[in-house]
């Protein structure tokens, strides 16, 4: 409860507010985010069964929905539908993706909005999502932390702190951290003082958190390590690209390489062309060798709404060991 009134209020949620959501309310999002934060705010809820784009937006302009939480892959297909652009939304807030949001409510660098940062543990957000836009130097962040949070930015082999501005693992603790974790001791858990590792890997510049990924979601090849999440950042701004999810696959002799799971508009885009694009924004090395091309209606979802990433990633590695074989058999033949 004391998560979702620091939800309510970061939002600016009031009685008047109709917020939308397709998040299960058994999962923390949607019921500390959403549910209870709506209901501490006395605002409505809105929510419906169907992912079909086209109904979901005829559901959001009949229930007049102020605000929209929806996970990035939804909110690209009902900004793709083709009856977006005639639909009479009320729609002032929008939780995944700005360009989902009327013409005129949307701000005018998207990418100067942050969201917030959060996970279980933390019964939500840790940090303080913008509703306005970011001063330049703020490009990226996800915001200071909660009140009654705090955080430490850690080198994860020795758990000394880094510098400031330097990236390092994120160490969490405050009054919405859990009391524990099942069958593991308390010492297990958290350090002396109570902190948290959270596994993230995160930079703090000015009191403004900064993302960079997961510490075990690093891939290491051509002797560098490669960000999935900055791969997957330049991939969804590819033109027809709704969702990219991004990992390490074998490369036979080469080692690992980058592999891409993306979720396109149009089945028959063409991947050299996508890969040139990226390479446009990325070094050579980080641009996915193997990439396996999925509709929005053949992606695996989680009970959660969320894409489940990792029916993608072994999607994508049976994909590359299939290759390697083959490759295999012609190198024998």
């Amino acid at each position: 409860m004391r998560a979702a009134r620091k939800c309510r209020d970061s939002y600016d949620q009031r009685a008047d507010d109709r917020l939308f959501t397709q998040m299960p309310f058994f999962w923390v999002g949607g019921l500390t985010v959403n549910l209870l934060a709506a209901m501490s705010a006395g605002a409505t809820q809105l929510t419906c069964s169907s992912s079909a784009a086209s109904e979901v937006l005829e559901f959001l302009e009949r229930e007049r929905a102020t605000s929209v939480t929806a996970w990035p892959h939804l909110a690209r297909s009902i900004a793709a539908d083709p009856t977006f652009s005639v639909r009479d939304l009320s729609i002032a807030r929008m939780g995944g993706l700005h360009e989902a949001l009327p013409p005129s409510a949307r701000p005018i660098d998207p990418t100067l909005m942050n969201s917030a940062l959060g996970m279980t543990e933390t019964a939500g957000p840790h940090t303080v999502a913008s509703l306005v836009e970011l001063p330049e130097e703020r490009r990226g962040s996800f915001g200071p932390p909660q009140p009654g949070m705090a955080h430490r930015v850690v080198d994860p082999a020795t758990g000394r702190p880094v510098a400031a501005a330097e990236v390092g693992e994120l160490l969490v603790r405050g009054d919405t951290l859990m009391a524990g974790l099942v069958r593991r001791e308390r010492h297990e858990t958290f350090d002396d003082d109570g902190w948290y590792r959270t596994g993230d890997l995160v930079s703090i510049r000015d009191g403004q958190l900064h993302f960079h990924g997961r510490l075990d979601d690093l891939i290491k090849t051509a002797g560098a390590n490669v960000s999935p999440r900055e791969v997957e950042e330049v991939l969804t701004r590819l033109p027809g690209v709704l969702a990219a999810i991004v990992t390490s696959v074998d490369g036979g002799e080469r080692g690992a390489v980058v592999g891409a799971v993306l979720v396109v508009s149009d089945p028959g885009l063409d991947i050299g062309a996508l890969r040139a694009a990226a390479k446009r924004e990325l070094s050579s090395y980080k641009v996915p060798r193997v990439i396996v091309i999925l509709g929005p209606d053949e992606v695996p979802l989680m009970a959660s709404g969320k894409v489940n990433r990792l029916a993608l990633i072994e999607r994508l590695r049976r994909r590359e060991s299939a290759a390697l074989a083959v490759a295999s058999n012609d190198a024998r033949d």
